[in-house]
């Protein structure tokens, strides 16, 4: 049983969308509000699927500092590949206090991005790319 955590002063939002692109015009969203991570799941404006997770303090913790680590707060705003037209996009926006990102990629990403992934693998508890696919 995870228990509600408490981040005390701190304000922390995120929204990350991913799009597979063609042929399987599959969408992802996540959002992290209140404690919660909601993880949604379907073909562009319709939901198939939706999770919602309460992550224990320890992910919490790990979680903000792997963003600290992989220096996300200085990612680009734009990663596009010109060469590649039908590819999967992100986007990705997160506050926390006084910090702000707002980014997004075409078939493009900052070199640590997989880190990225990884936390929020962590902070999920299972593979949020295995739930897309497989369910």
């Amino acid at each position: 049983m995870t228990k509600k955590t408490k981040l005390g002063n701190n304000t922390f939002k995120l929204e990350y969308i991913s799009s597979s692109g063609w042929p399987l015009n599959k969408d992802i969203q996540l959002i992290i509000k209140d404690n919660k991570v909601i993880l949604n799941k379907g073909n562009f404006a319709s939901v198939d699927t939706t999770l919602t997770h309460i992550p224990s303090d320890n992910r919490w913790q790990l979680f903000f500092r792997t963003l600290n680590d992989i220096n996300v707060w200085k990612w680009k705003k734009s990663y596009v590949n010109i060469g590649i037209c039908d590819g999967g996009s992100w986007s990705l926006k997160i506050t926390k206090n006084s910090k702000k990102l707002a980014c997004h990629g075409d078939v493009d990403y900052p070199s640590n991005f997989d880190d990225f992934l990884e936390a929020l693998k962590e902070l999920m508890g299972m593979d949020i790319f295995d739930f897309f696919y497989n369910y």
